[in-house]
């Protein structure tokens, strides 16, 4: 047997029972479907394709005996059940027929589980507050995974509120057994903790594990893992995010910035700042701008423009849609925007934040397919 996704070596010989030397001996071994050949795997070939070997042997003496190895990969979408016929075969001029040799093998497809663990709130959690911990497992094999082990670390200094869908915490772990998980299947599990009540920092930790009985004796587990963070803590913290649109867009349109800022802690965050250059081969359009922005000097492409938050107060959050003129003479291919958010706790500066986006530009029609 052979397991999908893994690998499979031959040992091949080719030997020569006859009192007298072969002249060339030419080799080909025609390969399974549904495999390919691992780099390094054909270093006794002379050449190898998508479908088959091939080697000469230059002479073969009386009892003399040539090996060589090739190792495949079976694809991992190969079928459970499937079967591998590997043909090889031997020539020489003096042979009235081909000297051929066959090996079969079965294919076992394994359950392939993935295991992503996120929480609610997503960054921060305030001190001693609950928050949830989701977990999704997914079968992405070519069989269906049977009972299926899931397991979340209670973070150090956290605590166990409850669990749904049967989970049990003992010992600082929480596990959940998820039976018959089919193909493309996948199970979504929650957990409630409390956060410490202390600020710092908390990690998740979230495996699935399930057994499979290999055709060819034993067993093996298929695992998966997935680490999360989560903040604790009650002092602000900015977050900013860009979007551009229309994506293409023409010379000489209108092209929209939306600048998506938040506040995720808990406390209010002061004398916070969006600023931005206005891109390059554009213009601000100041009319259609629907934030009170600033700008340095004329507001050319280039230029700084400020935007003046001032106190975000914690858990909220604002947007800003820039309009900009994408120049009519202009040979970009693309226009790209930046933005950072700076900001206080009052005291001391918060971490700055940006992000970045890019839109085409593109001189001619455009065309949009729906159904």
């Amino acid at each position: 047997y052979a397991v999908a996704g893994e690998l499979v070596n031959y040992v091949m010989t080719v030997e020569n029972r006859g009192t007298g030397a072969t002249e060339t001996v030419s080799v080909t071994a025609s390969l399974p479907a549904g495999t390919t050949v691992e780099p390094g795997g054909a270093n006794a070939w002379d050449d190898c394709t998508n479908s088959q070997c091939f080697t000469q042997i230059a002479d073969l003496p009386p009892l003399g005996v040539w090996t060589g190895n090739l190792t495949l990969r079976v694809d991992a979408g190969v079928e459970d059940g499937a079967q591998l016929t590997l043909v090889m075969s031997a020539d020489e001029t003096s042979l009235s027929a081909p000297s051929v040799a066959i090996a079969n093998t079965k294919v076992q497809s394994l359950p392939d589980l993935s295991v992503e663990v996120a929480t609610l709130p997503t960054a921060v959690v305030a001190v001693g507050d609950e928050f949830k911990a989701l977990i999704e497992v997914v079968n992405s094999g070519a069989v269906a995974a049977e009972t299926t082990t899931v397991t979340l670390d209670v973070p150090v200094g956290a605590s166990f509120e409850s669990a749904l869908a049967g989970g049990t915490e003992s010992d600082g772990v929480i596990t959940w057994e998820v039976s018959d998980l089919a193909i493309n299947g996948a199970a979504q599990l929650v957990a409630t903790l409390r956060a410490p009540d202390a600020e710092g920092a908390l990690e998740l930790v979230a495996e699935a594990t399930t057994s499979v009985t290999l055709a060819s004796g034993g067993s093996r587990d298929i695992t998966d893992r997935d680490v999360q963070s989560l903040r604790v803590g009650d002092a602000p913290v900015l977050d900013l995010q860009l979007a551009m649109s229309p994506d293409p867009v023409a010379p000489g349109d209108e092209l929209a910035m939306r600048f998506s800022y938040q506040n995720i802690g808990f406390e209010s965050a002061e004398d916070v700042m969006l600023s931005f250059r206005v891109p390059a081969e554009t213009e601000l359009d100041l009319d259609a701008t629907t934030a009170d922005v600033v700008c340095a000097n004329t507001c050319a492409a280039g230029e700084t423009v400020t935007l003046d938050i001032g106190t975000l107060q914690g858990q909220t959050s604002g947007e800003a849609r820039i309009a900009l003129l994408v120049d009519d003479d202009t040979a970009a291919l693309q226009v790209n925007g930046a933005g950072a958010l700076s900001g206080t706790d009052g005291t001391d500066a918060l971490l700055p934040q940006s992000a970045t986006a890019a839109v085409q530009v593109v001189d001619g029609p455009i065309l949009e397919v729906t159904q």
